[in-house]
């Protein structure tokens, strides 16, 4: 969960950084919504623009929706590359941003579930090797619903956090009392 988690928020932060180059290098332009191309579940702006070499330009955009965000004879900015005007997009936030934060988002959320399940893992982990560490002839026993408990107080010089969890689990197991 954790590699692809990284996997995703790294290739969320790559897409992120084309959209800002992309954007820094752009051309700015009025297009209009001609067509809406139905694909799937969603409706795909079809734009045409007219670039600074005079060129009319048509172009589908990267960014569907459901029910479509433009409407056919609607006025659009458009941003395309100088030298490749056929590389167009529409000027708005779906377009540019829409894909990088899908995959930057689900990433982030399957980063953070993954060092949290290997942080509450390694903990775990700990917490069985700091019971086991205590020598067996040193270990609590039962006499009745009776516990000693001299050997895990003892043991708490060592590490004291997770022997007082021990110490709990022990007497939250039962009707245990507690005797010096």
């Amino acid at each position: 969960m954790l590699g692809g988690g990284t996997l995703g928020l790294v290739v969320g932060l790559i897409l992120a950084g084309v959209s800002v180059s992309f954007s820094s290098d752009a051309q700015r332009a009025r297009g209009t919504v001609v067509a809406l191309e139905r694909r799937e579940d969603a409706a795909y702006p079809v734009v045409e623009f007219t670039p600074a070499n005079g060129a009319t330009r048509k172009f589908r955009d990267s960014a569907g929706s459901n029910p479509p965000s433009y409407e056919v004879g609607e006025q659009v900015g458009v941003l395309y590359r100088p030298g490749s005007p056929g590389d167009a997009r529409i000027d708005g936030f779906p377009s540019l941003w829409g894909t990088p934060l899908i995959f930057g988002g689900v990433g982030l959320v399957f980063t953070v579930a993954g060092i949290v399940m290997a942080w509450v893992s390694r903990r775990r982990s700990w917490a069985g090797s700091a019971v086991s560490a205590v020598p067996r002839a040193a270990a609590p026993r039962r006499d009745g619903a009776q516990i000693r408990m001299k050997a895990i107080v003892s043991a708490g010089a060592v590490a004291p956090h997770l022997v007082a969890g021990a110490a709990l689990r022990t007497l939250h197991s039962g009707a245990v009392k507690l005797v010096a």
